[in-house]
């Protein structure tokens, strides 16, 4: 159902360190070996960020690392393109090789004055920033007895950097959140998968304003699928992490544009052995009814399949004979529900397949299968 969440998007921010995803520099600074130069901070937004940042963490030369003498004292300028969370994995060690104390500090600016952001002391570790910081440079400071010291700056933003069908990653900062996207074909069916969302809903632009277009649904650590269908236009997720999580997201899309029909009247006509698949769209009116035709020439035992995809809400599927229904089934709140009439004798006659909207806020795909 999932794809394969990768280690470093299922770790707490807080908890990643040198055994829990590592980190890395840009290409541009990765070809620095002094703390005289500002570097630029790897943001890790996506597997390809944080398969780098495992590569270099496992590399024992360490050679994408900042190093410098640091027994007068280390600083290194760390530039951030985003609002996040600043992380700095570090190491000292002695003339000998061997690690050292050492007192490591994050200050906010060029200079490593005023008071940290931030301060341990330990051999080797990661230090990040207690708050959410805004973008712009920092400064990392590293004092020891004697040696060197090596230095590693990443960091996970909070902020908007879109949803996709690409796996991506943000850090929680304990307020709403927000990852957009946009769909351009009718008629859509979308997929979000997410992981340590919380509780999440999607929202549409309407003029100059966010609409509400699901219900609530609850995005957990291990991982939650949620179904939607939307027409063309702008959307964003909306989601409130807890601050130490580490938020893995992505989506899909599908179009479906088979015909259908919203009165009995137009209803398509299905023959035996035919499956059809088609959506109710979060823009559609809550009572809307897709109908679908069967003919029957003779009495018969009749059987048919429903599978319907949504998240949240209510919706119906009825099967009406003349002047009565023969099988009725309200789907409440599932995610994926498999329903199977049981074989009923019909006499001859039309007899009509309905898939209704019940709630304002459901969306959904569905599939009808006639079987017999």
């Amino acid at each position: 159902m999932f794809r394969k969440m990768w280690k470093g998007f299922l770790c707490s921010a807080l908890a990643v360190s040198m055994m829990c995803g590592g980190s890395a520099l840009t290409k541009a600074a990765q070809k620095v070996k002094t703390s005289k130069s500002p570097v630029t901070a790897l943001l890790l937004q996506d597997k390809k960020s944080v398969d780098q940042a495992e590569k270099d963490k496992n590399d024992a030369t360490r050679k994408n690392w900042i190093s410098g003498n640091a027994e007068k004292g280390m600083t290194v300028q760390v530039n951030t393109a985003k609002t996040g969370y600043l992380y700095v994995n570090y190491i000292s060690q002695d003339a000998q090789g061997k690690e050292q104390e050492a007192t490591v500090s994050i200050y906010k600016g060029k200079t490593a004055s005023g008071k940290a952001l931030v301060s341990q002391t330990n051999a080797a570790g990661t230090i990040s920033t207690p708050q959410e910081v805004a973008k712009g440079t920092y400064t990392v400071s590293i004092k020891v007895a004697a040696g060197k010291a090596y230095v590693y700056p990443y960091y996970y933003t909070t902020q908007d950097i879109g949803m996709t069908s690409t796996q991506k990653v943000v850090r929680g900062n304990g307020k709403t959140m927000y990852q957009s996207f946009k769909v351009s074909k009718k008629r859509q069916s979308v997929s979000i998968v997410a992981a340590n969302a919380g509780k999440a809903y999607v929202q549409m632009k309407s003029g100059k304003k966010w609409v509400r277009v699901s219900d609530d649904n609850t995005y957990a650590a291990k991982g939650t699928k949620g179904y939607y269908a939307f027409n063309p236009g702008s959307y964003r997720f909306v989601m409130k992490p807890k601050t130490k999580d580490v938020v893995t997201f992505w989506m899909n899309q599908k179009s479906y544009t088979a015909s259908k029909a919203t009165s009995k009247k137009k209803a398509q006509l299905m023959k035996p052995g035919q499956t059809v698949t088609n959506v109710l769209t979060a823009s559609d009116k809550k009572g809307t009814t897709n109908f679908y035709k069967i003919n029957l020439t003779k009495s018969k035992v009749v059987k048919v399949d429903f599978s319907l995809y949504q998240t949240k809400g209510k919706a119906r599927v009825v099967l009406y004979g003349p002047g009565n229904e023969n099988y009725e089934k309200i789907v409440s709140g599932s995610k994926v529900v498999s329903l199977s009439s049981d074989p009923m004798p019909l006499e001859k006659g039309t007899y009509y397949l309905g898939i209704e909207k019940q709630t304002q806020n459901t969306s959904f795909q569905y599939t009808i299968k006639y079987v017999k």
